[in-house]
């Protein structure tokens, strides 16, 4: 019916609309096809580092649905291992019980598990304990010689 001016270039010599239209098919599908490998490969290479829980699995379900979106989607286990694959050394252990399991977790309890696995592995690295990033003052009288103490 109607094209971009930037696509008549690639059929200004054609004779017949089949041809034409078989042309751009053919150039817009491996177009997709290249976005979609690529946005593959963009997922199996992602890794956490930095990134909390929420961010990382954000950027994960967003290629993902990226990779949907364009004729090729990624299940649930996909999703998980791809995951996994990611975080990194601090989710060593974790990364093991998930893998000794019966049954594998779905994408979205997998993401709740690694969020109370990292509230763990933050509050191991605060010296053991949540406490240890609170004070106390142990002299709450006025004046002078009021000490203050830190916990650890």
């Amino acid at each position: 019916m109607s094209v971009y001016d930037s696509m008549i270039v690639h059929i200004q010599d054609i004779k017949s609309p089949k041809q034409a239209w078989d042309t751009l098919v053919k150039m817009y599908n491996t177009n997709t096809q290249a976005r979609k490998m690529q946005l593959k490969q963009e997922l199996h290479n992602l890794q956490k580092n930095n990134m909390n829980i929420s961010d990382y699995s954000t950027k994960v379900k967003n290629l993902a649905d990226a990779i949907a979106s364009i004729g090729a989607p990624v299940d649930d286990e996909d999703l998980m291992v791809v995951t996994l694959n990611g975080l990194g050394k601090y989710y060593s252990q974790f990364c093991t019980s998930i893998a000794i399991r019966e049954t594998f977790p779905n994408f979205q309890d997998l993401i709740t598990l690694l969020i109370s696995e990292e509230m763990r592995i933050v509050g191991t690295s605060n010296g053991g304990s949540q406490e240890n990033a609170f004070y106390s003052n142990t002299n709450r009288g006025r004046g002078r010689g009021g000490k203050t103490s830190f916990r650890g």
